[in-house]
């Protein structure tokens, strides 16, 4: 590398993406993890505007988790209430 300097090209990731899943699994799967995923996402985007892309990365990798996993809790909750409420019926209906 005798004088050459190297340039690295930081991929501008799609905040916007990430903030809009988090706000709504906020308002619609699982509050606790829709929180945490937007306040990553938003301490991401101002890390990687001041230019601290390593920790932009970092906070951007854990708001990407967070949305993940309170997505997969949700499904399981819809899928724990549909199946309780399909049993409550079959109660009522005298099968059980």
């Amino acid at each position: 590398m005798d004088g050459q300097q190297l340039n690295y090209v930081q991929k501008d990731p799609n905040f916007t993406k990430w903030l809009i899943l988090s706000i709504f699994q906020l308002f619609c799967c699982n509050q606790m993890t829709g929180i945490i995923a937007l306040v990553f996402a938003i301490l991401a985007n101002n890390d990687w505007k001041a230019g601290k892309f390593d920790e932009s990365n970092r906070k951007y990798k854990n708001a990407k988790i967070s949305i993940v996993i309170g997505f997969i809790i949700g499904i399981l909750i819809y899928i724990a209430a549909f199946a309780l409420s399909i049993f409550a019926i079959m109660i009522d209906m005298g099968q059980y």
